[in-house]
């Protein structure tokens, strides 16, 4: 059946057992754990800084019918050539409006020209 496994009870009520911890529903104990957990710097959760560049203007961006907007490039960054094994594909890196410069992506140059002539 069942092993049984061995548990020891710290004197902040953490019990432990084979290397994992159980809190027991006291206080506000499992809250300190948890925000000591989620500061620590390997924690996948990161908290939100807020920025005034992440807000977007509800008047500027122009939505369509089904609430879609069409992304309109300002500029071509960089210039790329990929080469593969029998053919050369020329991409550029291109910065959206309304887009941070982060936030720029790399296109078909051939694309962009029949979209964008």
């Amino acid at each position: 059946m069942g092993e049984s496994k061995e548990a020891k009870l710290d004197s902040d009520g953490v019990l432990k057992i084979e290397g994992k911890i159980g809190v027991p529903k006291m206080g506000d104990l499992i809250r300190l754990i948890l925000e000591k957990a989620h500061c620590s710097r390997y924690s996948i959760h990161q908290k939100y800084v807020p920025d005034e560049s992440h807000v977007i203007s509800l008047d500027s961006v122009e939505l369509g019918p089904d609430l879609t907007f069409v992304k309109v490039p300002i500029a071509n960054l960089d210039r790329l050539v990929h080469k593969l094994r029998t053919k050369y594909i020329d991409s550029v890196k291109v910065q959206w409006k309304h887009c941070s410069f982060r936030e720029a992506t790399w296109e078909s140059e051939n694309d962009m020209r029949a979209q964008y002539p």
